[in-house]
C-alpha cells in the first residue's frame, strides 16, 4: 500500500507540475505576446521611410524612390538597393543610388551613391593602386618608371589634384636610395594652372624646371596623369622660371608698358588677349573675336572681365580699377612674361 500511494503522490506531483507550466505558457501568450521580428515587406518600408524622412538628400530634393534589389545577408539581416531621382537647384537633375541595410527592426547602415554615410553624415575614404612615374637612374642612363602607390582619398576631392600633388612630393627616402628622383619639385616647380575640359583633355602649365630635365618631367607628368579614367589627354606646358618664357604669339622681348582700359586699341592689347587665352581661368572666351587664335587689337567688354578674372586669381586685394590693366596689373602681366608669376 506504502509503495503504491508514494508512485500515485509522485504522479500528481508531475501532473500538477505540468499542468502549472502549461497555464503559464498558455497565460503568457494570451497576456505578454513574444514580438516578431518584422517581415522582409516591413523592412522595405522602414528602409523605406528612413530615407524620404532622414537622408540628407531625398527629404529636400528627391522623388521617384524605386527599390532596385534585395538580399538577404543574414538571418535577420536585409540589404535593401534603392533609386531616386534629385532635383538640385543649380546642379540639374540627378540619378542617386542608396542602399539600406536592416537588421531586425533597425536600419544600421545608409550609403548614397557608394560614397556618402548617410546615418554619420560623412563621406566614405576610398582607396587607388596607382602609378607615379619618377626618373630612375641607372649608371648613366635616366628612364621614367613606375612606383606603386596607395592613394587614399576623400570623394569630394579632386582625384587628379590628389595624384598630381602626391607626383609633387616626389619619391620616399627608401625610394631615393633604391635610385628614384623626381624633375617635378614642388618645392622649385610652380603650377600655374591645372584644368581638365569636357573632352577629358588635361592641360597642366608650370615653370621652373631646368630645360635639360624638361622631356623627362614631361614624360612623369603624363604617364601618371593617363592612368585616370576621365583623362582622355594631357597637354603639358613647362616654362623656365629664369628667363623669359614663349608664349606662341607674343615676341620674346616685349613686355607691357601702358595702362589699358576697355575702348583701347593696339598691339600690346592683342598680345593681352594671347596671354590671358594662355590660361583657362583667364580666357577671353570659347569661340569667336577674342578666343584663341581669333584675337584683337580692341580692348572691350569681355576683355575687360578676363582681366578681371585675372585679378582675382592672382591679387588678394585687387588696387588698379576692377577689369583695368593699371600699374599692379601691368607688373604680375610682366613678370609672368618673364617666367616670375
Amino acid at each position: 500500500m506504502r509503495a503504491g500511494y508514494k508512485q500515485i503522490t509522485i504522479t500528481g506531483i508531475v501532473l500538477t507540475v505540468a499542468a502549472i507550466t502549461v497555464f503559464f505558457i498558455i497565460m503568457g501568450n494570451s497576456h505578454f505576446p513574444v514580438r516578431q521580428s518584422p517581415t522582409k515587406e516591413e523592412k522595405i518600408i522602414l528602409a523605406e521611410n528612413w530615407i524620404k524622412n532622414l537622408s540628407s538628400r531625398y527629404p529636400a530634393y528627391g522623388r521617384d524612390l524605386s527599390l532596385e534589389e534585395e538580399r538577404r545577408l543574414g538571418e535577420d539581416l536585409y540589404s535593401f538597393k534603392f533609386s531616386f531621382v534629385a532635383d538640385h537647384p543649380g546642379y540639374g537633375t540627378h540619378q542617386h543610388e542608396i542602399v539600406a541595410k536592416v537588421e531586425g527592426s533597425e536600419v544600421i547602415s545608409v550609403i548614397r551613391d557608394d560614397i556618402f554615410d548617410e546615418k554619420e553624415r560623412s563621406y566614405l575614404e576610398k582607396e587607388k593602386d596607382i602609378d607615379i612615374y619618377f626618373v630612375f637612374k641607372e649608371n648613366e642612363t635616366k628612364r621614367v618608371d613606375p612606383v606603386r602607390r596607395e592613394i587614399s582619398y576623400l570623394p569630394e576631392h579632386d582625384i587628379k589634384s590628389v595624384v598630381f600633388t602626391d607626383l609633387l612630393k616626389g619619391p620616399t627616402d627608401k625610394e631615393n636610395e633604391m635610385g628614384y628622383d623626381n624633375y617635378i619639385d614642388d618645392e622649385v616647380v610652380d603650377v600655374l594652372s591645372f584644368y581638365l575640359d569636357e573632352e577629358g583633355s588635361l592641360e597642366i602649365v608650370m615653370s621652373g624646371i631646368e630645360e635639360e630635365k624638361l622631356e623627362l618631367a614631361e614624360k612623369q607628368v603624363e604617364m601618371t596623369m593617363m592612368q585616370i579614367k576621365e583623362v582622355k589627354n594631357v597637354n603639358v606646358k613647362i616654362l623656365e622660371i629664369n628667363g623669359e618664357i614663349s608664349i606662341e604669339g607674343i615676341p620674346e622681348d616685349f613686355e607691357f608698358s601702358r595702362n589699358m582700359s576697355p575702348g583701347v586699341r593696339g598691339e600690346d592689347v592683342r598680345y593681352l588677349q594671347i596671354l590671358l587665352n594662355d590660361d583657362p581661368e583667364t580666357m577671353l572666351t570659347d569661340s569667336g573675336p577674342g578666343s584663341s587664335g581669333n584675337e584683337t587689337e580692341y580692348f572691350g567688354e569681355i576683355c575687360k572681365n578676363a582681366v578681371e578674372r585675372f585679378q582675382k586669381k592672382h591679387f588678394t586685394e585687387i588696387e588698379d580699377p576692377r577689369g583695368h590693366v593699371g600699374d599692379n596689373t601691368m607688373e604680375k602681366l610682366n613678370n609672368i612674361l618673364r617666367g616670375n608669376p
